[in-house]
C-alpha cells in the first residue's frame, strides 16, 4: 500500500505509528503480510501529484491519503487504485465523494476508487 503526505516524515511519525498500530490490530504486520511505501512532500504542495504518480508506478494496491489536497493528487494520478482518505475536513463539499453514507467507491463514476473516512462530527522517490 502507498501512504503519502504533504508534511515531512518527521512531522508524520505520530500518524505513521497510529496507522501501523491500527493495521496491527486487524492482523496486518508491516514487513510480514503488508508493505507500506511512505512518501512525503516535505511541505511542497507541487510535489504531491508526482508522489502519487510514483505510488501508482510502484503498483500499490491501495493509496492512503492524508487530507483533501493529498486525495485530489491521488485522484489525478489514478482512476483504478482505491484511495482511502485518512482525514478530511468535508469530503462531500470538496467534491471528493458523493456522500459520507455512500462515498461511491468504484461505482461513483466521477471519482472512482475513492472511499472516505472523515473526522467530521456525527527527489520524487518515496
Amino acid at each position: 500500500m502507498g501512504y503519502f503526505a504533504i508534511t515531512s516524515r518527521e512531522r508524520s511519525l505520530h500518524l505513521m505509528k497510529a496507522f501501523e498500530e491500527g493495521l496491527r490490530s486487524r492482523g496486518y504486520r508491516v514487513g510480514e503480510n503488508v508493505v507500506i511505501e511512505y512518501c512525503f512532500a516535505d511541505g511542497e504542495m507541487e510535489r504531491l501529484l508526482a508522489l502519487a504518480t510514483d505510488l501508482v508506478r510502484l503498483g500499490v494496491d491501495i493509496i492512503v491519503s492524508g487530507n483533501n489536497v493529498n486525495t485530489v493528487a491521488a485522484m489525478k494520478a489514478t482512476t483504478t487504485i482505491p484511495i482511502v482518505m485518512a482525514s478530511s475536513a468535508d469530503p462531500v463539499s470538496a467534491g471528493l465523494v458523493a456522500s459520507l453514507a455512500r462515498p461511491g467507491g468504484k461505482r461513483y463514476r466521477d471519482r472512482p476508487g475513492t472511499q472516505a473516512a472523515s473526522n467530521m462530527p456525527s527527489g520524487l522517490s518515496c
